[in-house]
């Protein structure tokens, strides 16, 4: 399941056709305006796009989601409300700014109980805070989780095409090695 912002449309593609050529059942629904503001409404309205893909013939116990922005905090939510193999977060943020009734909670308080495998994609020039993710980093590994933080300078490229290649490539180098072979 690939959850993305407009703006990151060219690596979903990219995705997508990658991961149609391996043979994965995938959907990469656009996101509501009210998944873009409201954390429980999203993952909500995602939780029928997984049941979808598991109707359809995916693999529960391979089911992956990757999230590019606000995508990728939702798809850290998710992952915290579900059990899924592997969650890619590409520059989205796991502490709100503030907290309001459409965001209640941090999602940086819900990781314990994330499971399956992180891995975390930020830009050179992030909004991430290095404070944000090494609690997330800590939390993780108390927790055993496999969790990796990565600077992508692909995120950097001023090219639309070779961006996309580059990081459809690192986001599914992961997923080959997380979610191809049978669980332990």
């Amino acid at each position: 399941l690939v959850l993305a912002e407009e703006r990151y449309a060219d690596v979903v593609r990219e995705l997508r056709e990658r991961c149609a050529a391996a043979g994965w059942l995938g959907d990469a629904p656009p996101l509501s305006a009210r998944a873009l503001t409201d954390d429980r409404a999203a993952v909500a309205e995602l939780a029928g796009r997984r049941d979808a893909l598991v109707r359809a013939g995916a693999d529960p116990a391979r089911l992956a989601l990757v999230g590019f922005g606000r995508g990728g905090t939702l798809a850290f939510l998710c992952a915290c409300a579900w059990r899924v193999r592997a969650t890619v977060d590409v520059e989205g943020p796991v502490v709100h700014a503030t907290l309001s009734k459409e965001r209640p909670i941090q999602p940086l308080e819900l990781s314990l109980n994330f499971e399956g495998a992180l891995l975390v994609v930020r830009s050179p020039v992030s909004a991430l805070s290095d404070e944000e993710l090494a609690h997330l980093e800590a939390r993780l590994s108390s927790a055993g989780r496999p969790c990796a933080i990565v600077v992508a300078p692909e995120l950097a490229l001023t090219d639309p095409a070779e961006r996309a290649r580059a990081l459809a490539g690192r986001v599914f180098s992961y997923l080959l090695e997380n979610c191809a072979a049978e669980p332990d």
